[in-house]
């Protein structure tokens, strides 16, 4: 079981192995003039596995930051994505639920052994609640962007989602 917001989906295009690769580096090669587009992703592409992250112009700690591969088959292709947050949102995350839920033990703890237990007491717990879903749905969202962008890249169709 992967506690952090995770996601593995495939997604299948009518585009040839190699139009899907030339799609992705076309994404992530910068403009060339003064009109051209900027890339939405950076990263890299080679042989057809691929490590990337979306390529914006503020500051979020939650962005995706996707794996995956080509495969030709008889359709076209499927791409096999992964999806997670950096491992450093994670660590940082889990350090401040575990400071929350150590912090609500302690004071469950001292407050039935003075027989002084209320409901506010579990407060602290929801604390840690709260820094799980705000990282899980911070992710999410831009979890669905980028998927978004992908498929519209590939033309394709999103086939299966673990």
């Amino acid at each position: 079981m992967n506690f952090f917001p995770y996601e593995n989906c495939y997604i299948t295009s009518a585009l040839s192995y190699e139009d899907a690769q030339l799609k992705l580096e076309e994404i992530l090669s910068p403009g060339k003039g003064l009109f051209s587009p900027i890339p939405y992703f950076k990263g890299y592409i080679a042989n057809g596995v691929f490590q990337i992250s979306p390529d914006i112009t503020y500051r979020n700690s939650f962005l995706p930051q996707i794996k995956g591969v080509i495969q030709a088959n008889s359709k076209g292709c499927s791409i096999n994505l992964t999806m997670r947050m950096y491992t450093a949102v994670e660590v940082f995350a889990t350090l401040i639920a575990i400071g929350f839920g150590i912090a609500g033990l302690i004071s469950v703890i001292y407050d039935s052994i003075d027989s002084n237990l209320k409901p506010v007491d579990f407060s602290l717990f929801l604390g840690a609640l709260l820094v799980y879903i705000l990282a899980t749905a911070a992710f999410k969202a831009e979890s669905i962007k980028a998927r978004e962008k992908l498929l519209e890249i590939w033309d394709g169709e999103l086939i299966k989602n673990k």
